[in-house]
């Protein structure tokens, strides 16, 4: 039988409770089908599937029973390449995994021998999704400022959805969804996908937001100096530009004056109290107004070359 790439296939699972299994069930190639009277326990197994291949349930999600368990161990084939998983049940989000790299019945014989820790997400160790992608033959996909990643977390919400999920939505719904993210899932399990492509798409949203941002800025500039009736062109902020740079060459010739005005009373005393006081005003007048000028050319003018 021809095998399609990527390829994943469960063979068994077998759930603990307190070291005891409490539920065990094995699956063929081809149609499996689990099925039980109302509130007998299907969508709990679903949920230790999607657990046990690497899904993310939060703390809300996990129900009352299957917090009664202890472990879930997993037998699957990753492009006919047989491995075991198993994932400690905790009502925690990205819970780590162990894979033993060989049948289950080796695995359960092997105490700890064999058996390797990965976390949820990478960091100085690989993740388990960097593991499984690389026997799937699947690249690695990371994006955005933050470099998120697609996980098999991401992965398996296309494989799985319970009961709770809407019929005509294809993708268990979870937080922080996009509908890139939704595309490249499909485009990797199609074998479809195209890191230049998903990159540009990536990259047109960053750049309509930032499209956005200009036009915001323009039209803030283009209404604040419209008030004064002057088109906002090039050559109207060159000639502004122009025109308050001269005033300050000219305050700061000013204040040059006066400064050594009042140094030049300290030893020759022709300045009285009076003409020392309103020299003094005369200065502090000027540096205000050469502080304004500067914070309208700063803001109104700079910003528009900026634009």
């Amino acid at each position: 039988m021809t095998m399609f790439k990527p390829n994943l296939a469960i063979e068994e699972i077998r759930i603990y409770s307190k070291g005891r299994p409490v539920f065990a069930e094995k699956f063929h190639a081809g149609l499996n089908i689990i099925r039980g009277q109302n509130s007998s326990g299907k969508s709990t197994i679903m949920d230790f599937i999607f657990f046990g291949l690497g899904g993310d349930l939060l703390e809300t999600q996990w129900r009352e029973s299957a917090l009664h368990c202890d472990a879930v161990i997993l037998a699957a084939r990753l492009n006919g390449h047989s491995v075991t998983l198993g994932r400690d049940v905790e009502p925690r989000a990205s819970r780590p995994m162990r894979i033993f790299f060989g049948p289950i019945e080796e695995a359960l014989s092997s105490a700890a021998e064999g058996w390797e820790r990965y976390p949820f997400s990478r960091g100085s160790a690989e993740s388990f999704s960097q593991v499984m992608f690389r026997h799937l033959g699947l690249p690695e996909v990371q994006y955005g400022e933050s470099n998120t990643k697609i996980t098999m977390n991401q992965i398996l919400r296309l494989l799985y959805s319970d009961q709770l999920s809407a019929v005509d939505k294809i993708f268990r719904p979870q937080r922080f969804d996009d509908a890139i993210t939704r595309q490249t899932v499909g485009d990797l399990l199609c074998g479809a996908y195209s890191n230049s492509y998903y990159n540009a798409r990536i990259r047109r949203k960053d750049a309509e937001a930032e499209l956005k941002e200009v036009i915001t800025r323009i039209g803030f500039l283009t209404k604040t100096h419209g008030r004064e009736g002057h088109p906002l062109t090039m050559a109207w902020l060159d000639a502004e530009r122009e025109r308050l740079e001269d005033d300050l060459t000219r305050l700061n010739q000013r204040i040059g004056e006066l400064e050594e005005q009042i140094f030049k009373t300290q030893f020759d005393d022709r300045l009285t109290l009076n003409d020392q006081n309103e020299t003094y005003e005369r200065v502090v007048t000027l540096q205000s107004e050469l502080g304004r000028l500067k914070e309208v050319n700063r803001a109104g003018f700079a910003g528009g070359y900026c634009v």
